[in-house]
Protein backbone atom coordinates (compact mmCIF):
# COMPACT_ATOMS: atom_id res chain seq x y z
CA UNK A 1 0.00 0.00 0.00
CA UNK A 2 1.10 3.67 -0.42
CA UNK A 3 2.22 5.33 2.84
CA UNK A 4 1.02 8.83 3.72
CA UNK A 5 3.56 11.53 4.67
CA UNK A 6 2.89 13.19 8.05
CA UNK A 7 4.40 16.49 9.21
CA UNK A 8 3.71 18.86 12.15
CA UNK A 9 2.71 22.37 10.96
CA UNK A 10 3.74 23.70 7.50
CA UNK A 11 2.66 26.25 4.91
CA UNK A 12 1.02 24.15 2.13
CA UNK A 13 1.68 26.91 -0.43
CA UNK A 14 5.43 26.12 -0.16
CA UNK A 15 5.09 22.34 -0.63
CA UNK A 16 6.83 20.78 -3.67
CA UNK A 17 3.81 18.48 -4.19
CA UNK A 18 4.91 17.03 -7.54
CA UNK A 19 7.38 14.81 -5.61
CA UNK A 20 4.58 13.16 -3.61
CA UNK A 21 4.17 9.54 -4.86
CA UNK A 22 1.04 8.79 -6.90
CA UNK A 23 -1.77 7.56 -4.64
CA UNK A 24 -0.17 9.04 -1.45
CA UNK A 25 -0.81 12.27 0.49
CA UNK A 26 1.20 14.69 2.58
CA UNK A 27 -0.81 15.19 5.81
CA UNK A 28 0.02 18.08 8.22
CA UNK A 29 -1.42 21.15 9.93
CA UNK A 30 -1.81 23.87 7.28
CA UNK A 31 -0.30 27.13 8.62
CA UNK A 32 -1.97 28.90 5.71
CA UNK A 33 -5.47 27.67 6.75
CA UNK A 34 -5.94 28.22 10.51
CA UNK A 35 -3.65 25.24 11.34
CA UNK A 36 -6.37 22.78 10.22
CA UNK A 37 -5.20 19.19 9.67
CA UNK A 38 -5.14 18.88 5.85
CA UNK A 39 -3.81 16.64 3.09
CA UNK A 40 -2.30 17.43 -0.35
CA UNK A 41 -1.79 15.02 -3.28
CA UNK A 42 0.71 15.06 -6.19
CA UNK A 43 -1.67 17.29 -8.22
CA UNK A 44 -1.69 20.06 -5.57
CA UNK A 45 -5.28 19.29 -4.42
CA UNK A 46 -5.65 20.35 -0.74
CA UNK A 47 -8.37 18.74 1.42
CA UNK A 48 -9.11 19.59 5.06
CA UNK A 49 -9.02 16.31 7.05
CA UNK A 50 -10.15 17.64 10.47
CA UNK A 51 -9.98 20.71 12.70
CA UNK A 52 -6.92 21.80 14.66
CA UNK A 53 -8.49 20.85 17.98
CA UNK A 54 -8.93 17.22 16.91
CA UNK A 55 -12.34 15.88 15.89
CA UNK A 56 -13.78 12.72 14.46
CA UNK A 57 -12.19 11.40 11.28
CA UNK A 58 -14.25 11.75 8.07
CA UNK A 59 -16.89 9.11 7.43
CA UNK A 60 -15.67 6.23 5.34
CA UNK A 61 -17.11 5.81 1.84
CA UNK A 62 -19.94 3.47 1.12
CA UNK A 63 -19.62 -0.18 2.27
CA UNK A 64 -19.37 -3.09 -0.12
CA UNK A 65 -22.39 -3.91 -2.23
CA UNK A 66 -24.99 -6.26 -0.80
CA UNK A 67 -25.40 -9.73 -2.23
CA UNK A 68 -27.60 -10.15 -5.35
CA UNK A 69 -31.37 -10.50 -4.81
CA UNK A 70 -32.92 -13.94 -5.25
CA UNK A 71 -34.34 -14.95 -8.61
CA UNK A 72 -37.70 -13.45 -9.64
CA UNK A 73 -40.83 -15.63 -9.85
CA UNK A 74 -41.76 -17.32 -13.14
CA UNK A 75 -43.95 -15.24 -15.46
CA UNK A 76 -47.63 -16.23 -15.81
CA UNK A 77 -48.75 -18.39 -18.77
CA UNK A 78 -49.42 -16.58 -22.06
CA UNK A 79 -52.96 -16.29 -23.44
CA UNK A 80 -54.37 -18.94 -25.84
CA UNK A 81 -53.31 -18.77 -29.50
CA UNK A 82 -55.79 -17.63 -32.16
CA UNK A 83 -58.04 -20.17 -33.94
CA UNK A 84 -56.48 -22.25 -36.74
CA UNK A 85 -57.37 -21.43 -40.35
CA UNK A 86 -60.30 -23.18 -42.14
CA UNK A 87 -59.72 -26.72 -43.44
CA UNK A 88 -59.65 -27.26 -47.19
CA UNK A 89 -62.81 -28.36 -49.09
CA UNK A 90 -63.62 -32.12 -49.13
CA UNK A 91 -63.14 -33.96 -52.41
CA UNK A 92 -66.06 -34.44 -54.87
CA UNK A 93 -68.58 -37.17 -54.05
CA UNK A 94 -68.63 -40.29 -56.27
CA UNK A 95 -71.05 -40.40 -59.28
CA UNK A 96 -74.53 -41.78 -58.55
CA UNK A 97 -75.31 -45.28 -59.84
CA UNK A 98 -77.31 -45.77 -63.09
CA UNK A 99 -81.13 -45.69 -62.90
CA UNK A 100 -82.93 -49.13 -63.06
CA UNK A 101 -84.27 -50.45 -66.37
CA UNK A 102 -87.74 -49.26 -67.44
CA UNK A 103 -90.71 -51.71 -67.01
CA UNK A 104 -91.90 -53.81 -69.98
CA UNK A 105 -94.80 -52.37 -72.08
CA UNK A 106 -98.38 -53.80 -71.65
CA UNK A 107 -99.59 -56.52 -74.03
CA UNK A 108 -101.71 -55.31 -76.97
CA UNK A 109 -105.51 -55.96 -76.77
CA UNK A 110 -106.95 -59.04 -78.50
CA UNK A 111 -108.45 -58.44 -81.99
CA UNK A 112 -112.24 -58.61 -82.53
CA UNK A 113 -113.73 -61.86 -83.68
CA UNK A 114 -114.21 -62.34 -87.38
CA UNK A 115 -112.10 -63.15 -90.17
CA UNK A 116 -108.65 -63.20 -89.27
CA UNK A 117 -107.14 -59.99 -90.28
CA UNK A 118 -103.62 -59.34 -91.10
CA UNK A 119 -101.34 -59.43 -88.17
CA UNK A 120 -101.38 -56.17 -86.28
CA UNK A 121 -98.29 -53.99 -86.35
CA UNK A 122 -96.01 -54.08 -83.40
CA UNK A 123 -96.89 -51.66 -80.57
CA UNK A 124 -94.76 -48.51 -80.38
CA UNK A 125 -91.86 -48.49 -77.98
CA UNK A 126 -92.68 -47.45 -74.42
CA UNK A 127 -91.60 -43.94 -73.34
CA UNK A 128 -88.23 -43.63 -71.67
CA UNK A 129 -88.35 -43.70 -67.88
CA UNK A 130 -87.72 -40.35 -66.05
CA UNK A 131 -84.26 -39.65 -64.63
CA UNK A 132 -83.47 -41.02 -61.16
CA UNK A 133 -83.50 -38.48 -58.25
CA UNK A 134 -80.21 -36.89 -57.22
CA UNK A 135 -78.04 -38.88 -54.82
CA UNK A 136 -77.87 -37.69 -51.16
CA UNK A 137 -75.06 -35.28 -50.21
CA UNK A 138 -71.83 -36.89 -48.96
CA UNK A 139 -71.08 -36.78 -45.19
CA UNK A 140 -68.91 -33.95 -43.83
CA UNK A 141 -65.14 -34.51 -43.85
CA UNK A 142 -63.46 -35.39 -40.53
CA UNK A 143 -62.12 -32.53 -38.35
CA UNK A 144 -58.53 -31.41 -39.04
CA UNK A 145 -55.77 -32.29 -36.51
CA UNK A 146 -54.95 -29.75 -33.78
CA UNK A 147 -52.10 -27.32 -34.53
CA UNK A 148 -48.75 -27.85 -32.78
CA UNK A 149 -47.94 -25.85 -29.59
CA UNK A 150 -46.18 -22.49 -29.98
CA UNK A 151 -42.51 -22.28 -28.96
CA UNK A 152 -41.59 -21.00 -25.48
CA UNK A 153 -41.08 -17.26 -25.04
CA UNK A 154 -37.48 -16.02 -24.78
CA UNK A 155 -35.96 -15.51 -21.28
CA UNK A 156 -35.84 -11.93 -19.95
CA UNK A 157 -32.46 -10.14 -19.69
CA UNK A 158 -30.70 -10.25 -16.32
CA UNK A 159 -30.32 -6.98 -14.45
CA UNK A 160 -26.83 -5.45 -14.24
CA UNK A 161 -24.83 -5.83 -11.02
CA UNK A 162 -24.43 -2.69 -8.93
CA UNK A 163 -20.89 -1.37 -8.39
CA UNK A 164 -19.20 -2.21 -5.08
CA UNK A 165 -18.68 0.65 -2.65
CA UNK A 166 -15.17 1.45 -1.39
CA UNK A 167 -14.13 0.41 2.11
CA UNK A 168 -14.53 3.11 4.74
CA UNK A 169 -11.38 4.25 6.56
CA UNK A 170 -10.58 6.18 9.74
CA UNK A 171 -7.24 7.87 10.40
CA UNK A 172 -5.73 9.19 13.68
CA UNK A 173 -2.14 9.34 14.91
CA UNK A 174 -0.50 9.31 18.34
CA UNK A 175 3.00 10.34 19.46
CA UNK A 176 5.30 7.71 21.10
CA UNK A 177 8.96 6.82 21.67
CA UNK A 178 10.55 3.59 20.42
CA UNK A 179 11.95 1.20 23.04
CA UNK A 180 14.40 -1.27 21.52
CA UNK A 181 16.59 -2.30 24.49
CA UNK A 182 13.99 -4.83 25.72
CA UNK A 183 11.49 -7.20 24.10
CA UNK A 184 9.60 -8.14 27.28
CA UNK A 185 6.47 -6.18 28.32
CA UNK A 186 5.28 -4.02 29.87
CA UNK A 187 6.43 -0.91 28.00
CA UNK A 188 6.93 2.28 30.00
CA UNK A 189 4.63 5.26 29.52
CA UNK A 190 4.74 6.72 25.96
CA UNK A 191 6.66 3.68 24.61
CA UNK A 192 6.08 1.11 21.84
CA UNK A 193 7.99 -2.21 22.07
CA UNK A 194 8.59 -5.10 19.62
CA UNK A 195 8.79 -8.76 20.77
CA UNK A 196 11.85 -9.32 18.56
CA UNK A 197 15.19 -7.50 18.45
CA UNK A 198 14.81 -7.66 14.65
CA UNK A 199 11.83 -5.34 14.57
CA UNK A 200 10.32 -6.44 11.21
CA UNK A 201 10.43 -10.09 12.41
CA UNK A 202 8.16 -9.28 15.36
CA UNK A 203 4.74 -10.88 15.78
CA UNK A 204 3.50 -8.75 18.71
CA UNK A 205 3.58 -4.99 19.35
CA UNK A 206 3.31 -3.69 22.95
CA UNK A 207 1.76 -0.18 23.05
CA UNK A 208 1.53 1.94 26.23
CA UNK A 209 -1.89 3.38 27.08
CA UNK A 210 -0.24 6.81 27.57
CA UNK A 211 1.15 8.76 24.59
CA UNK A 212 4.25 10.99 24.63
CA UNK A 213 1.82 13.88 25.34
CA UNK A 214 0.58 11.95 28.44
CA UNK A 215 -2.82 11.36 26.84
CA UNK A 216 -4.58 8.14 27.93
CA UNK A 217 -5.91 6.46 24.75
CA UNK A 218 -6.92 3.13 26.36
CA UNK A 219 -10.45 3.49 24.92
CA UNK A 220 -9.19 3.98 21.36
CA UNK A 221 -6.61 1.18 21.52
CA UNK A 222 -9.46 -1.15 22.59
CA UNK A 223 -11.18 -0.44 19.22
CA UNK A 224 -8.37 -2.06 17.18
CA UNK A 225 -9.59 -5.29 15.53
CA UNK A 226 -8.18 -8.10 13.40
CA UNK A 227 -7.73 -6.93 9.78
CA UNK A 228 -6.88 -3.30 10.72
CA UNK A 229 -3.62 -1.66 9.57
CA UNK A 230 -1.01 -0.10 11.92
CA UNK A 231 1.71 2.29 10.65
CA UNK A 232 4.70 3.22 12.85
CA UNK A 233 6.55 6.22 11.35
CA UNK A 234 9.50 8.44 12.14
CA UNK A 235 7.90 11.70 13.34
CA UNK A 236 10.40 13.77 11.37
CA UNK A 237 10.93 11.65 8.21
CA UNK A 238 7.98 9.94 6.52
CA UNK A 239 10.36 7.74 4.47
CA UNK A 240 11.16 5.81 7.67
CA UNK A 241 8.19 3.62 8.56
CA UNK A 242 6.84 0.13 9.24
CA UNK A 243 3.47 -1.12 7.92
CA UNK A 244 1.72 -3.90 9.92
CA UNK A 245 -1.58 -5.84 9.63
CA UNK A 246 -3.43 -6.88 12.81
CA UNK A 247 -3.91 -10.68 12.53
CA UNK A 248 -5.77 -11.44 15.79
CA UNK A 249 -7.66 -9.97 18.73
CA UNK A 250 -5.54 -7.52 20.83
CA UNK A 251 -5.14 -8.17 24.59
CA UNK A 252 -5.93 -5.17 26.79
CA UNK A 253 -4.04 -4.70 30.09
CA UNK A 254 -6.26 -1.93 31.61
CA UNK A 255 -4.51 1.36 32.43
CA UNK A 256 -1.16 -0.15 31.35
CA UNK A 257 -0.68 -1.32 27.74
CA UNK A 258 -2.21 -3.34 24.86
CA UNK A 259 -0.62 -6.42 23.25
CA UNK A 260 -1.41 -6.50 19.50
CA UNK A 261 -0.70 -9.61 17.32
CA UNK A 262 0.59 -8.42 13.93
CA UNK A 263 2.06 -9.44 10.57
CA UNK A 264 4.78 -7.29 8.97
CA UNK A 265 3.80 -5.93 5.49
CA UNK A 266 6.28 -3.33 4.23
CA UNK A 267 8.52 -0.37 5.16
CA UNK A 268 11.66 -2.09 6.41
CA UNK A 269 12.97 0.71 8.70
CA UNK A 270 14.33 -0.14 12.22
CA UNK A 271 14.02 2.56 14.90
CA UNK A 272 16.67 3.30 17.50
CA UNK A 273 15.95 3.35 21.23
CA UNK A 274 14.11 6.51 22.30
CA UNK A 275 13.36 7.57 18.72
CA UNK A 276 10.36 9.95 18.33
CA UNK A 277 7.71 8.03 16.40
CA UNK A 278 3.97 8.25 15.64
CA UNK A 279 1.39 5.41 15.60
CA UNK A 280 -1.29 5.58 12.84
CA UNK A 281 -4.19 3.03 13.16
CA UNK A 282 -6.28 2.48 9.99
CA UNK A 283 -9.67 0.80 10.36
CA UNK A 284 -11.98 -0.41 7.53
CA UNK A 285 -15.79 -0.03 7.49
CA UNK A 286 -18.16 -2.99 7.72
CA UNK A 287 -20.00 -4.48 4.77
CA UNK A 288 -23.51 -3.12 4.03
CA UNK A 289 -26.67 -5.30 4.34
CA UNK A 290 -27.97 -7.44 1.50
CA UNK A 291 -30.05 -5.59 -1.10
CA UNK A 292 -33.80 -6.30 -1.50
CA UNK A 293 -35.09 -8.97 -3.88
CA UNK A 294 -35.36 -7.98 -7.54
CA UNK A 295 -38.75 -7.35 -9.17
CA UNK A 296 -40.54 -10.19 -10.99
CA UNK A 297 -39.53 -10.69 -14.64
CA UNK A 298 -41.84 -9.56 -17.44
CA UNK A 299 -44.29 -12.13 -18.91
CA UNK A 300 -43.03 -14.05 -21.93
CA UNK A 301 -44.52 -13.24 -25.32
CA UNK A 302 -47.38 -15.39 -26.72
CA UNK A 303 -46.45 -18.50 -28.72
CA UNK A 304 -46.82 -18.43 -32.50
CA UNK A 305 -50.11 -19.60 -34.10
CA UNK A 306 -50.50 -23.34 -34.65
CA UNK A 307 -50.18 -24.69 -38.20
CA UNK A 308 -53.33 -25.30 -40.32
CA UNK A 309 -55.22 -28.58 -39.71
CA UNK A 310 -54.98 -31.42 -42.26
CA UNK A 311 -57.60 -31.56 -45.05
CA UNK A 312 -60.74 -33.52 -44.23
CA UNK A 313 -61.19 -36.96 -45.85
CA UNK A 314 -63.37 -37.36 -48.98
CA UNK A 315 -67.12 -37.56 -48.39
CA UNK A 316 -68.83 -40.96 -48.84
CA UNK A 317 -70.30 -41.76 -52.30
CA UNK A 318 -73.95 -40.71 -52.81
CA UNK A 319 -76.58 -43.47 -52.82
CA UNK A 320 -77.92 -44.82 -56.14
CA UNK A 321 -80.73 -42.89 -57.83
CA UNK A 322 -84.26 -44.41 -57.64
CA UNK A 323 -85.49 -46.68 -60.49
CA UNK A 324 -87.03 -44.95 -63.52
CA UNK A 325 -90.83 -45.16 -64.00
CA UNK A 326 -92.27 -47.98 -66.18
CA UNK A 327 -92.72 -47.11 -69.82
CA UNK A 328 -96.27 -46.38 -71.05
CA UNK A 329 -98.28 -49.28 -72.64
CA UNK A 330 -97.97 -49.70 -76.36
CA UNK A 331 -100.91 -48.37 -78.47
CA UNK A 332 -103.60 -50.89 -79.29
CA UNK A 333 -103.26 -52.52 -82.72
CA UNK A 334 -105.86 -51.72 -85.40
CA UNK A 335 -108.78 -54.10 -85.44
CA UNK A 336 -108.30 -56.82 -87.98
CA UNK A 337 -110.87 -57.72 -90.55
CA UNK A 338 -113.33 -60.23 -89.47
CA UNK A 339 -112.06 -63.65 -89.83
CA UNK A 340 -109.50 -65.49 -87.99
CA UNK A 341 -108.47 -64.16 -84.66
CA UNK A 342 -105.68 -61.73 -84.89
CA UNK A 343 -102.33 -62.87 -83.65
CA UNK A 344 -101.24 -61.66 -80.27
CA UNK A 345 -99.36 -58.36 -80.39
CA UNK A 346 -95.62 -58.58 -79.91
CA UNK A 347 -94.12 -57.53 -76.60
CA UNK A 348 -93.45 -53.80 -76.22
CA UNK A 349 -89.86 -52.62 -76.51
CA UNK A 350 -87.80 -52.33 -73.35
CA UNK A 351 -87.85 -48.87 -71.75
CA UNK A 352 -84.68 -46.78 -72.14
CA UNK A 353 -82.16 -46.71 -69.28
CA UNK A 354 -82.75 -44.11 -66.55
CA UNK A 355 -80.32 -41.10 -66.44
CA UNK A 356 -77.35 -41.17 -64.08
CA UNK A 357 -77.83 -39.84 -60.51
CA UNK A 358 -76.42 -36.32 -59.86
CA UNK A 359 -72.99 -35.97 -58.29
CA UNK A 360 -72.78 -36.00 -54.48
CA UNK A 361 -72.06 -32.58 -52.81
CA UNK A 362 -68.59 -31.74 -51.46
CA UNK A 363 -67.64 -32.69 -47.87
CA UNK A 364 -67.78 -29.84 -45.30
CA UNK A 365 -64.58 -28.02 -44.38
CA UNK A 366 -62.46 -29.36 -41.40
CA UNK A 367 -62.44 -27.17 -38.21
CA UNK A 368 -59.56 -24.84 -37.44
CA UNK A 369 -56.58 -26.13 -35.38
CA UNK A 370 -56.26 -24.93 -31.74
CA UNK A 371 -53.78 -22.24 -30.81
CA UNK A 372 -50.21 -23.11 -29.56
CA UNK A 373 -49.39 -22.89 -25.82
CA UNK A 374 -47.85 -19.73 -24.36
CA UNK A 375 -44.10 -19.52 -23.55
CA UNK A 376 -42.98 -19.52 -19.89
CA UNK A 377 -42.10 -16.25 -18.07
CA UNK A 378 -38.48 -15.02 -17.89
CA UNK A 379 -36.16 -14.94 -14.83
CA UNK A 380 -36.50 -12.06 -12.35
CA UNK A 381 -34.06 -9.09 -12.32
CA UNK A 382 -31.15 -9.09 -9.97
CA UNK A 383 -31.45 -7.46 -6.55
CA UNK A 384 -30.60 -3.75 -6.08
CA UNK A 385 -27.13 -2.77 -4.69
CA UNK A 386 -26.53 -3.10 -0.92
CA UNK A 387 -26.91 -0.03 1.26
CA UNK A 388 -24.05 2.17 2.46
CA UNK A 389 -21.57 0.48 4.84
CA UNK A 390 -21.12 1.91 8.36
CA UNK A 391 -17.72 2.77 9.74
CA UNK A 392 -17.34 0.60 12.83
CA UNK A 393 -15.00 2.90 14.74
CA UNK A 394 -13.14 6.22 14.57
CA UNK A 395 -9.84 7.16 16.10
CA UNK A 396 -10.90 10.72 16.84
CA UNK A 397 -8.93 11.87 19.87
CA UNK A 398 -6.17 14.31 18.97
CA UNK A 399 -3.71 16.54 20.80
CA UNK A 400 -1.71 19.03 18.83
CA UNK A 401 0.47 20.56 21.57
Amino acid sequence: MAISYLYPTIDFSTVDYINIPNGAYLIAFDANNSDLLSKIDNLGNITVVEGGGGGAGPQGPQGAQGAAGSQGLQGSQGSAGSQGSQGTTGSQGAQGSAGSQGAQGNQGAQGAAGAQGNQGTAGSQGAQGSAGSQGAQGAAGAQGNQGTAGSQGAQGFQGTIGTQGQNGISISYYKYNARTNSQTPPPSNSQIMWNSATQISSTILYVSHLTRDSIDIDVFLALINSGDTLIIQDENNSNNYQNWTVNGTPTIIPNDYVSIPVTYVTGGYSFSNGHDIILVPLSSGIEGPQGPQGAQGAQGSAGSQGSQGNQGSQGAQGSAGSQGAQGAAGAQGNQGTAGSQGAQGSQGLQGSQGSAGSQGSAGSQGPQGTQGATGAGAQGDQGAPGGEGNISKLFNYYNFA
